[in-house]
């Protein structure tokens, strides 16, 4: 897995955004009946943030 993200702040307003994906596919090989299955599966997860700071 691997994780890129970066954020900015203005005072106390914050935005954010972080991109996620899996290196190697999370499914195994198999093989049925002498032939072998291979899948190019890859996780991707996208997310963003906006959020106010408060502090005590």
């Amino acid at each position: 897995m691997s994780t890129i993200g970066f954020g900015a702040r203005l005072k106390h307003l914050e935005a954010g955004l972080n991109y996620q994906v899996s290196i190697g596919s999370p499914v195994n090989d198999f093989e049925y009946e002498g032939v072998v299955f291979t899948n190019n599966i890859r996780y991707r997860s996208l997310g963003y943030y906006v959020a106010y700071r408060v502090e005590f």
